[in-house]
């Protein structure tokens, strides 16, 4: 198991390509080393994967997230809009909700949703058109909001912080 992750590494340093390889390698490492212990994220098929929210085939792999059951069931969303969204409709019981992640833009790799710290700006060309993305620590948010955004923690996040649309988006 240490082998494989470390072969998974040691590609994303050589860089395997393409910010989808690097946030499915990251969720197939998570996938390696929670097996058996508690579930996890699932890879992304990046333009086959339907969001679970929105139904948008899943394109971008720096917006991507999933929720994940406590029976370990994936749910594939397209960007945190959608995550908000899904996990406000009542789709799963709270219960039932085992762990939320987000892509961290600046990292390109999943993260916990609530670790997470969530940007919403004009710069940010998100899918559903929120201008939102999810950084790993709330200093990379603060750089990347210092012009034109906000930065939120995901209890802001969830009680609304991100509902209204910005201008120039449309969906």
């Amino acid at each position: 198991m240490v082998l494989a992750a470390g072969r998974i590494r040691s590609r994303l340093r050589r860089g395997a390509g393409s910010r989808a390889a690097a946030v499915a390698a990251t969720a197939s490492l998570a996938a390696l080393l929670l097996g058996g212990c508690s579930p996890g994220p699932q890879p992304f098929t990046f333009g086959e994967d339907q969001c679970a929210h929105c139904r948008m085939t899943i394109a971008d792999p720096a917006y991507a997230a999933q929720v994940v059951t406590t029976t370990g069931r994936a749910f594939k969303l397209d960007s945190s809009e959608c995550l908000r969204g899904f996990l406000d409709s009542g789709s799963l019981a709270a219960p039932d909700v085992h762990s939320s992640w987000v892509t961290a833009i600046d990292t390109e790799s999943l993260v916990k949703a609530e670790s997470a710290w969530y940007v919403q700006s004009v710069s940010i060309r998100s899918p559903m058109g929120g201008g939102l993305a999810a950084f790993s620590t709330r200093s990379a948010a603060e750089s990347a909001a210092a012009v034109d955004g906000r930065v939120m923690d995901w209890d802001t996040f969830r009680a609304g912080g991100a509902a209204m649309k910005v201008p120039g988006h449309g969906h």
